[in-house]
């Protein structure tokens, strides 16, 4: 259950209310910055430290650079361990927060992801580390099959 809902939810809907809480989240701390900021302007107030430097992350006024975000895909697929397609790498990557600009970020996603050259895509598995293998689980799950750890055999 989630604090102010009185029915269960499905895994699929907390995720989604977890993704819309988040937006929510990022959208109250830019109004506080752009109160923050204009606030200090009109009264002149001085600030003694330096501004943070934006976060990786990035937000809708200034997505998270390419490096970052590729970075940031590298460590998602390292610890998933298997392929992901676009749009599973896509929302692994907003759940942490990462913005990826433009009208379609998906695709830009996906363009961003081509160019780096520690990356390509499997037909059918999505996206995976260049010239590694692909684990006997990803294709399993390709042709139909579970596949289950079995003893190690030695020569």
């Amino acid at each position: 259950m989630i604090p102010g809902y009185d029915f269960p939810m499905s895994e699929d809907a907390i995720y989604q209310r977890a993704l819309e809480r988040l937006h929510e989240i990022s959208k109250e701390r830019r109004e506080l910055e752009d109160f923050i900021a204009t606030y200090r302007k009109l009264s002149g107030v001085q600030v003694k430290t330096p501004e943070p430097v934006s976060s990786v992350l990035g937000s809708p006024r200034k997505p998270a650079t390419s490096e970052a975000i590729v970075e940031a895909a590298l460590e998602i697929l390292a610890t998933k361990g298997e392929p992901m397609k676009l749009g599973a790498l896509y929302d692994a990557l907003t759940a942490k927060g990462i913005v990826i600009g433009g009208k379609e970020p998906r695709n830009n996603l996906g363009a961003k992801l081509s160019a780096d050259r520690r990356l390509e895509t499997h037909r059918g598995l999505g996206w995976w580390f260049a010239g590694e293998p692909i684990g006997p689980k990803a294709y399993g799950r390709q042709l139909g099959c579970e596949y289950e750890e079995g003893p190690e055999y030695s020569a």
